[in-house]
């Protein structure tokens, strides 16, 4: 079996929305539980979910030129294309603000809990809007 930009793009747009869905879900246990292992982990996997943002959004592009030539559902691959550029922008920012809360968290400085919060507010916009991508794409599909 060959494994196309399809298959990758299939396999790799997963991470962003697991990853960021996970660190969310974190960062709340993190203020429940109030444990820094919690904290530290919530953002290593933000920033783990932007980093594999990258590799699933390049292989977007090649992966939609083959699926267009076989499916007639250009308009859901449009829609859901827009939607994970509009993920991608909001995975960026929630990741350099998961970046430098995780400094601020290793200096033990005192706006760390602000970070924090904006941090948690930015990661469930990114799994919203990613969540929103994959649902969309499926959606559509019938």
């Amino acid at each position: 079996m060959n494994i196309n930009s399809a298959h990758w793009h299939l396999l790799l747009n997963h991470f962003p929305i697991i990853l960021s869905v996970i660190g969310t879900g974190f960062i709340v246990a993190s203020f429940i539980f109030k444990k820094q292992h919690l904290k530290f982990a919530s953002l290593l996997l933000i920033i783990l979910a932007a980093a594999f943002t990258i590799p699933a959004f390049a292989t977007g592009e090649p992966a939609e030129e083959q699926v267009e030539e076989i499916s007639s559902y250009h308009e859901a691959i449009h829609e859901h294309e827009e939607i994970a550029e509009k993920g991608r922008i909001v995975i960026f920012i929630t990741g350099g603000l998961a970046f430098i809360t995780l400094l601020l968290l290793h200096f033990k400085k005192k706006s760390v809990q602000m970070f924090m919060i904006l941090t948690l507010l930015a990661s469930a916009g990114s799994a919203g809007i990613f969540k929103l991508c994959g649902l969309y794409r499926r959606r559509n599909k019938t």
